[in-house]
């Protein structure tokens, strides 16, 4: 026996967007991956294994969410999806003693003519500035 999980259900009326690829990305413990941001790809984030912080900021001006911060506790004790819209800031750091698992279900495939994602790195000056933010 085991556990079964749905990370995602198309009819769960959570983002219209389709899933057009799944990666799996794994993490090792006390590792930071941010910040991440997509100018046109919907994202989701699926916390499979490990103990995950995963934080959101709205960098959009004119958004009635600019400037906002969100953090969220998951990963395989607490598994949870989240809907990532583009502009949106997003990264996560492994705050659990074992290698965390993320499954990531964007709405389009990687372009490598045109880039739709960019990486700013968590500890760039640049990020400092921009993020309000700090990974502890």
């Amino acid at each position: 026996m085991g556990i079964s999980r749905k990370p995602f259900e198309p009819t769960g009326g959570l983002t219209d967007a389709p899933v057009v690829q799944v990666n799996v990305t794994t993490t090792f413990p006390g590792r930071v991956r941010a910040w991440g941001i997509h100018r046109l790809t919907v994202d989701r984030l699926f916390a499979a294994t490990g103990s995950l912080c995963i934080v959101c900021y709205d960098g959009r001006r004119g958004s009635p969410t600019f400037g906002c911060v969100n953090e969220f506790m998951l990963g395989e004790r607490n598994q949870g999806l989240i809907v990532i819209s583009p502009g949106i800031y997003h990264g996560w750091k492994n705050v659990g003693a074992d290698e965390a698992t993320i499954v990531s279900m964007p709405s389009q495939l990687y372009n490598h003519d045109g880039l739709d994602r960019w990486e700013l790195p968590w500890d760039a000056e640049a990020a400092r500035q921009i993020i309000p933010y700090r990974w502890s």
